[in-house]
C-alpha cells in the first residue's frame, strides 16, 4: 500500500491507490493532471552533491524520477530493487532521480539513503515544489520517463518484478 502524504510534507497513516498507470494515453491518475504520453514538467533543482540538475540534464536516457523520504520503507525496498537491476543493466542504462519531499531531512541523510539503498550515480535532490507540480499524493510515486523526457509510466506501489520489467522494456526500446 502507498503512504498518503500531505502538502505540509508531514506523514500521514492510510493507503492509497494500488495504481498503475497503463499504456501512453491511458489518461492521468492520482488525481495529477500528469498522465502517460505527457511531457514531464521544466524544473531546476540542485543535487545533494552541489550540482544543478534540470530536465536538460536527464535527456537523453531514460529516467525515473521517484518521490520518496529517507525514512519510506517500501521505497527502500524497492530501490534496492531498482539497484539491482542498475547493475544487471551496466550500470548507465537509466538514471535515476530520487525527490526527497520532508523538507525536514538534512542532505547527510539524503546521501546515507544512496549509499545504503541506491548506487552513487543516482541525482537526488530536496524537492522545493516539484511534489506540487507534478500532483504529489503518494510517497513512493515513481515516473518513468522516455529518452525525451515523456512520462511512460507512474506508479505508486512497491518496485516490484513486473515494474523492473517495465523498466526493462523502456531500456530496450531504445
Amino acid at each position: 500500500a502507498a503512504s498518503a502524504l500531505g502538502l505540509s510534507g508531514r506523514r500521514e497513516g492510510g493507503t492509497g491507490p494500488a495504481a498503475r498507470s497503463g499504456p501512453a494515453g491511458s489518461g492521468a491518475v492520482l488525481g495529477s493532471s500528469l498522465g502517460p504520453g505527457d511531457r514531464f514538467p521544466a524544473f531546476r533543482l540542485v543535487d545533494a552533491d552541489g550540482r544543478r540538475v534540470s530536465n536538460r540534464t536527464l535527456a537523453g536516457e531514460p529516467t525515473l524520477v521517484w518521490f520518496t523520504t529517507s525514512y519510506c520503507v517500501p521505497c527502500q525496498v524497492g530501490a534496492r530493487r531498482v539497484a539491482g537491476l542498475d547493475d544487471a543493466l551496466g550500470g548507465d542504462a537509466f538514471r535515476v532521480l530520487v525527490v526527497f519531499v520532508d523538507p525536514t531531512e538534512p542532505t547527510s541523510a539524503l546521501r546515507s539513503w544512496r549509499s545504503r539503498f541506491g548506487r552513487d550515480d543516482w541525482l537526488l535532490v530536496e524537492d522545493v515544489g516539484l511534489a506540487r507540480v507534478v500532483g504529489l499524493r503518494f510517497l513512493d510515486t515513481k515516473f518513468l520517463l522516455d529518452r525525451a523526457g515523456v512520462i511512460r509510466d507512474i506508479d505508486v506501489r512497491i518496485a516490484d518484478d513486473a515494474y523492473l520489467e517495465r523498466i526493462r522494456e523502456l531500456v530496450a526500446a531504445g
